[in-house]
């Protein structure tokens, strides 16, 4: 008997187009899911289709308070961080091979499919599986085609495992059919879920399509990987009984005597993110430094080198002995503008003792080469030193502006110090190799008679002849020896203190954030106030309260980073 469409009423009509459109608008997704469900419920109550009782009865179905107590339970797995957490869980037990991580994967999403809904479970896993897939270098669509069967599979452990389930289970007992337990299907479940994981690994793994996402995005939206931040972290452990227990980062001067910023203090377990400049450090913690292990390394070849004062006797000897003098280094009549500090000794006679630089804090900073009668200064340096019996004011390669000492005694004790070899281990090598490891600016050694052999000056005879040089850099160093440095006091106990940490193995790049700490990108728009500025001048960890780990300069990221940079 053929329909007769005549005899259906406009209203019946209005149904069939709404429950057409509701179709439409779902596939279409050009509305969200949501707004569309709940606009045709609306439509239903208004047109007369449903009562308002039975419009709202579906709020108390067992099956949508499950859905929604799952959201919850997805919700609070996300902000303690136990999404992070599984990601790297998963690839701890499964390493670097793709069938492990696969059937990893689809296990710890059939077990939490079955104890939530298994929508849930996708996507509180989803954003696991991206990191994890980043980090392993899979294919993000080798891993989701396996979470997706995995989750549908872990539905059929529990009664609550899908929202089929929980529908049928309540059909059941509305009829009065005997209700599903708990962990009636758990049997069968194992089952399908034993052969889904195996097939996969060992076979189905090898007809998932490859699809990877373009290497540039990939890189742009992974800020640990674009800076290179695994290269240049790593750890140092503060020891018992070491001088920096209860010192401050500030007292320090770490980032300066290190080479880097401490981005993680660890201790007792716990983790305090970005210190600040007063946070005090003790034995036994962990620091996560961003910056330069050369530096570190050179700070630890000092290590056992005792640090000590000036003696009076000392003092007392170079200023009796020869005049103490400093100038000002005016034009440099040279091509490159700079002059070493060995043709300073050679053109003036005076030989150097310290050197500020006026861009500077203060204080002589040992640049390459390290060492230190090959260094270059320049136009602007003031430079400290003593008439080595000789002295020639005019220099035909610069300009020479003396100055007025008042206090010479003070003046040696502010820019000189004295290092003794004491159980350090280097005991048999070369004084060269000691200023260039250990980055010291090392002028003579001293001897039993509180004298000075100065380091490659020749000694002057009693009729003014220049004699041979009573140390050169090849001298082999003894224990018990002691070498006059030059460098502040203050500077080189820090140096010394910093020398007893401990370098321990490569940190991890993700331990430098949390759910409150992240990295972020700031970009300097053409005419903002900060370029041509630095870090130091800006204060900017205390202003801003961030810390700079990294600048991009030039298409690459810049591996050693000063506060003095101009941005």
């Amino acid at each position: 008997m053929p329909l007769d469409f005549t005899t259906i009423s406009p209203h019946t009509w209005g149904l069939v187009f709404l429950i057409g459109a509701m179709v439409i608008t779902f596939i279409t997704q050009r509305l969200p899911v949501d707004v569309t469900g709940m606009g045709v419920l609306l439509v239903l109550l208004v047109g007369g289709y449903i009562s308002p009782q039975e419009a709202f009865h579906g709020f108390s179905s067992p099956v949508v308070v499950v859905m929604v107590s799952t959201l919850f339970v997805v919700a609070a797995l996300r902000a303690t961080g136990v999404s992070d957490a599984m990601a790297k869980w998963i690839q701890r037990c499964a390493g670097a091979s793709e069938p492990m991580v696969i059937a990893v994967v689809m296990i710890v999403s059939a077990i939490l499919s079955s104890c939530m809904n298994n929508t849930s479970a996708a996507a509180l896993l989803m954003p696991a599986v991206a990191v994890l897939a980043h980090d392993t270098d899979i294919a993000p669509s080798r891993l989701f085609i396996p979470l997706a069967f995995a989750v549908t599979l872990g539905g059929t452990l529990t009664l609550i495992g899908s929202p089929p389930n929980i529908v049928a289970a309540e059909l059941m007992r509305q009829r009065g059919l005997p209700a599903i337990s708990f962990f009636d299907l758990t049997p069968y479940g194992v089952i399908g879920i034993v052969v889904g994981v195996l097939f996969m690994s060992l076979f189905g793994y090898s007809l998932l399509p490859i699809r990877k996402t373009q290497r540039r995005k990939k890189r742009i939206t992974d800020l640990r990987s674009l800076y290179h931040f695994h290269d240049r972290l790593f750890s140092l452990r503060i020891p018992e009984g070491s001088p920096l227990d209860g010192k401050t980062l500030a007292e320090l001067r770490f980032s300066v005597l290190v080479g880097g910023v401490v981005v993680t203090v660890i201790r007792a377990g716990r983790k305090l993110l970005s210190p600040r400049a007063p946070e005090k450090l003790f034995e036994r913690d962990v620091l996560l430094v961003r910056g330069s292990p050369e530096k570190f390394a050179a700070l630890r070849a000092a290590h056992g080198l005792e640090v000590q004062d000036l003696p009076t006797e000392l003092v007392d000897y170079l200023v009796t002995s020869s005049e103490i003098v400093r100038f000002k280094i005016g034009d440099v009549h040279t091509g490159s503008q700079t002059i070493v500090l060995r043709d300073i000794l050679r053109a003036t006679g005076i030989v150097p003792l310290s050197v500020d630089r006026v861009s500077e804090t203060g204080g002589w900073e040992t640049v390459a080469p390290s060492w230190f009668l090959d260094a270059a200064v320049h136009s602007g340096d003031t430079v400290v030193g003593c008439i080595s019996g000789r002295f020639s004011e005019d220099s035909p390669t610069m300009d020479v502006e003396l100055q007025v000492i008042h206090s010479p005694q003070e003046l040696l004790k502010q820019s000189l110090h004295i290092i003794r070899i004491e159980k350090a281990g280097w005991s048999g090598a070369p004084i060269h190799r000691l200023a260039h490891e250990a980055k010291l600016a090392i002028l003579g050694r001293i001897t039993a008679e509180n004298q000075i052999d100065w380091l490659d000056v020749p000694s002057i005879l009693p009729g003014g002849e220049r004699g041979p040089v009573r140390l050169s850099a090849d001298h082999v160093i003894r224990d018990g020896e002691s070498y006059l440095v030059s460098g502040a006091l203050l500077e080189a106990k820090r140096r010394e203190a910093l020398s007893t940490m401990e370098l321990e193995a490569e940190a991890a790049s993700e331990d430098i954030e949390s759910e409150d700490v992240g990295i972020v990108e700031l970009i300097l728009t053409p005419r903002s106030d900060l370029i041509g500025r630095t870090l130091a001048d800006l204060h900017f960890r205390e202003k801003y309260d961030s810390q700079v780990l990294a600048l991009w300069r030039d298409g690459k990221p810049l591996l050693s980073l000063s506060s003095q940079l101009p941005l």
